[in-house]
């Protein structure tokens, strides 16, 4: 017993450090974080995670939609008629996003602190994003 506890732990230190080192090197990393809205949004919030290789999650209050690169730093939401712009400061790090989706016009700003980047369907693994 202990020797299977013990190659369970080892494979899932393995596992983990694959995921963490490549992480960071995550085409769709800059994106993923907290973002808040302006005071009197229709969301006061939203948190974007990666999905998969090519699309972004979004969670609000509103509900949960899928964000898909149309070029650049645009994306287009898959469930509704809108788009979400990501925008950069002069250092190119994302630090604020523009979505219009349903009519509604609305600017966040980027939190700092943690994104999460997909292990498997069913769990995530938080990465910095401070660096």
């Amino acid at each position: 017993m202990t020797k299977l506890t013990f190659l369970y732990m080892l494979l899932l230190f393995g596992v983990t450090s694959v995921y963490a080192s490549h992480g960071q090197d995550h085409p769709l990393m800059p994106f993923a974080g907290k973002y808040k809205f302006q005071p009197g949004s229709h969301v006061p919030e939203a948190d974007i995670s990666i999905l998969d290789s090519t699309r972004l999650q979004v969670l609000s209050s509103a509900g949960t939609a899928t964000l898909v690169r149309a070029e650049g730093d645009l994306f287009v939401f898959v469930e509704y008629e809108g788009t979400a712009e990501f925008v950069r400061n002069s250092d190119g790090k994302v630090v604020s996003i523009k979505v219009k989706v349903a009519g509604l016009d609305m600017e966040g700003t980027k939190e700092a602190g943690k994104a999460v980047l997909p292990l498997h369907p069913m769990r995530t693994l938080p990465f910095d994003l401070q660096n």
